[in-house]
């Protein structure tokens, strides 16, 4: 029969696997953080979006006039 086990030597061993397993998810949420700062906010997306279609509609009208020039 064994001797029954210290208390005390159980809970280093589950403090040091719980720290162990902090660390991976300490180390996996920087990595999420990072991820999420770098994906642009909804007003910088719509900004772009507005300057291609300006520069969309800027470009039909030189295409127009371009056409219109080739006619005559």
């Amino acid at each position: 029969m064994t001797a029954p086990a210290d208390p005390r030597h159980i809970g280093e061993l589950l403090g040091d696997w719980l720290a162990i397993r902090m660390d991976e998810v300490d180390a996996l949420a920087d990595e999420a953080r990072a991820k999420v700062a770098a994906i642009p906010d909804q007003r910088a997306c719509w900004s772009v979006v507005g300057e291609l279609l300006l520069r969309v509609a800027v470009l039909e009208q030189d295409v127009a006039a371009l056409k219109k020039a080739a006619r005559r």
